[in-house]
């Protein structure tokens, strides 16, 4: 089923993730979405984020905005469930459990996706209902937020409404990587200009005995949990540890080469 747009092509960020950063929206509030909800067309990639940055470049303020913690919340998501709560008035169902008639927000690839539920049930109502008019009042007023605000590609079915944020053209955030340990560890430890690097840093391994068509990118974060494999580049694999962290994007990284 076709979804309107009224602003030009969302700029969704750089790449498809490795593994896990690019899977589907996963059960929402214990809730299995299905399958037909979920296939939307999938947004077209962004440009790389190649630019040299002297040091101190981009040292972004957003620390005192959001606190970020392992598996946060992407910041786009963030974003929409932001915008939802100050134009909408509807009841966010992931943050107050004590109702079962709202919507949840949640990933649908690269893009965010509000789903409406009714007396917690995803069926649609019959048409020329009370809660039918709801069930469209509602879809109608998560359109009408995302339209004119910071995102783009803005699609509408009957049960739900999906969107890209837009990227801004500036980095938003900085991460800076330096090479660590012997130097066929392939190790490079990564901290984000802004932020504590004891609880929001990590560290980029090459897995193997140097290049090779055998070899992989290992990201693990702060704690030493594994955040995800297999990455295209360092820049890819970064920026998947920074959301990670729910941290803001673009990214700009600095390789800072090899500590003293």
């Amino acid at each position: 089923m076709g979804c309107s747009t009224r602003r030009g092509a969302a700029s969704p960020p750089r790449r498809e993730r490795a593994q896990h950063a690019s899977s589907p929206p996963q059960s929402r509030g214990g809730r299995n979405f299905p399958s037909w909800l979920l296939a939307l067309p999938p947004p077209t990639p962004l440009r790389p984020l190649e630019e040299t940055l002297p040091p101190s470049a981009h040292t972004h303020d957003a620390a005192s905005r959001h606190a970020p913690v392992a598996q946060a919340e992407r910041w786009d998501i963030r974003r929409a469930r932001t915008l939802l709560a100050e134009h909408t008035g509807l009841n966010d169902l992931d943050a107050d459990g004590t109702s079962a008639t709202g919507y949840f927000v949640s990933a649908d690839g690269w893009r965010v996706q509000v789903v409406w539920t009714h007396n917690g049930s995803l069926t649609l109502p019959r048409a020329g209902t009370a809660a039918r008019k709801q069930w469209d009042a509602a879809l109608d007023a998560v359109g009408d937020a995302f339209h004119g605000a910071e995102f783009t590609g803005i699609r509408r079915n009957r049960y739900c409404v999906s969107a890209a944020a837009v990227v801004p053209d500036e980095p938003q955030c900085t991460a800076r990587m330096r090479r660590v340990g012997p130097l066929d560890a392939f190790r490079r430890e990564v901290t984000f200009d802004g932020y504590a690097p004891e609880s929001t840093g990590g560290a980029v391994v090459l897995a193997s005995h140097g290049p090779s068509p055998t070899s992989t990118l290992i990201v693990t974060d702060a704690a030493g949990a594994e955040v995800g494999r297999g990455y295209e580049d360092h820049q890819d694999a970064i920026e998947s540890l920074a959301h990670h962290y729910g941290l803001p994007m673009p990214l700009a990284v600095i390789d800072e080469g090899r500590r003293p």
